[in-house]
């Protein structure tokens, strides 16, 4: 692999994971104890990652750059044996860890030390990763070796990793969408490509020095590699997976245009892993949806009754497959929310999005049942009013979300982050907009704002966009555009 500029061999990383490995389990560390990791090095990251899955511990990778309150409340809720990080934690981290911080580098020079390496079984736990929060606190999402094993199989199987196989990995480490890539291509035997950021520049200089031929980025990222306009790009990637946030249409088209077509959208969620996928041969017609359920996935979507609906009618999508989190950590007593279980024994992950089934068997996904506004009795989509507005050249991101109405109860208000400065006023925007929706979608106001709050995976931080909403002035039912 190749982490921030340096190579590191099959034989040295064997070594490193080695020498972590009897280091951790020296200080602690084995069969199902929760190693918490604060790593900035990318080598350091995946190297305590192998040395911890080795050792049969369960690996709970800590987000870096987080708020004291932030890290102490992960801390908190995954009550970790030890914490391993590549450097000393600042004060308040510190006060916040509670359990043992173990240096890195002084894990690192053990040589030659045994330890004992239990039996695994697929039921046993191997990690925990702490989800992005868009509109709720955090939780900790926990894999099984045996969902990470199937997860990583169905990826070498579904894209041809091979020994062969260069991916670049451009997102943040402590991610399910870097794993997603990161760990089926380690696991065929194939070089991962680390970037210490993400910037077009340095992507597209990476891509070319590495000959790279897969990478997973976000929608913004490919926006942002769009906007570059590399000389020859696209061209060299032969299979560009674009995931961890619902792409718009346009956006899917420029990109299908710049790849030759061989752009590949996936969804999927920390919970469940990979579900879906809109291959690059789909008909155009198809682009904009999620695609299609993956061997070994099933996809419904259930109404209020629990019961699935016709194809082309909007219910909650629920998912079973071998790749599933077990459940969420320290969650177990609110269980029952999560799940449903009216199929025959099986257990289906309740997403929270709200979908439809075509007739083909493609999925649309109309978005978050907690972002589903009720305006007068009326089910109104922000996804379906998101797609009309970012089709206007003043708009660069967009985000619709509900404020309180004395008399319709809810209404839509429109965020947008604009392309570049005084394209269009906010006031232009919400006619434009509003000649274009049905009378039940009007939106009553479009905010601009100078940035779109979004996560490490592109994803836009709507819990930020309701308090903004909850701030402006109530609705009367005739004020929209």
């Amino acid at each position: 692999m190749v982490c921030a500029g340096r190579c590191v061999s099959w034989a040295e990383l064997d070594d490193l994971v080695a020498r972590v490995a009897a280091a951790l389990y020296e200080a602690g560390a084995s069969k199902g104890i929760l190693v918490g990791a604060l790593m900035k090095d990318p080598t350091a990251f995946i190297v305590t990652l192998m040395a911890v899955l080795r050792l049969r511990a369960v690996y709970v990778p800590l987000p870096t750059k987080l708020a004291p309150d932030s890290f102490r409340s992960i801390v908190s809720d995954c009550r970790p044996s030890l914490i391993v990080s590549d450097e000393k934690l600042p004060p308040v981290e510190r006060e916040c860890a509670g359990p043992v911080v173990v240096l890195y580098a002084d894990l690192a020079r053990y040589r030659g030390k045994r330890f004992d390496r239990e039996k695994c079984m697929p039921t046993d736990p191997a990690t925990i990763l702490y989800s992005s929060g868009t509109t709720s606190r955090p939780k900790g999402v926990v894999h099984t070796q045996g969902a990470r094993f199937d997860s990583q199989r169905r990826f070498i199987e579904r894209f041809a990793v091979t020994p062969r196989t260069v991916t670049l990995i451009a997102t943040p480490l402590y991610t399910s969408m870097t794993w997603a890539s990161l760990l089926p291509t380690l696991a065929a035997g194939g070089t991962s490509v680390v970037m210490p950021g993400f910037r077009a520049e340095e992507f597209w200089d990476a891509a070319a020095r590495h000959e790279a031929k897969l990478t997973l980025l976000v929608p913004t990222q490919y926006a942002m590699l769009l906007e570059s306009e590399p000389p020859a790009g696209f061209d060299r990637i032969e299979c560009p997976i674009i995931g961890g946030a619902k792409a718009d249409r346009a956006l899917i088209e420029r990109l299908m245009s710049a790849t030759g077509g061989r752009l590949v959208e996936q969804l999927g969620s920390t919970e469940t892993e990979a579900i879906c996928c809109l291959p690059s041969n789909a008909p155009r017609e198809k682009w904009g949806s999620a695609g299609i359920p993956l061997a070994g996935v099933t996809v419904k979507v259930l109404g209020a009754d629990d019961c699935e609906v016709p194809a082309g009618e909007t219910g909650e999508i629920v998912v079973h497959s071998s790749s599933l989190m077990t459940g969420y950590h320290g969650w177990e007593s609110d269980e029952a929310a999560f799940w449903n279980d009216s199929d025959s024994g099986r257990r289906y992950y309740r997403t929270c999005d709200m979908g439809t089934r075509d007739r083909d068997g493609y999925l649309w996904v109309r978005g978050r049942s907690t972002d589903l506004i009720i305006a007068a009795g009326h089910n109104v989509y922000p996804s379906d009013i998101e797609a009309v507005l970012l089709q206007h050249p003043a708009v660069r991101r967009a985000a619709v979300v509900g404020a309180p109405s004395r008399v319709l109860g809810e209404v839509p208000i429109a965020f947008v982050e604009p392309a570049a400065p005084r394209l269009a006023t906010e006031s232009e925007l919400c006619s434009w907009l509003n000649a274009r929706l049905s009378d039940k979608q009007r939106v009553y106001r479009v905010r601009l704002i100078d940035r779109m709050p979004i996560n490490s995976s592109g994803k836009i931080l709507k819990v930020k966009l309701h308090g903004l909403a909850r701030s402006a002035p109530r609705a009367s039912p005739d004020s929209a555009g």
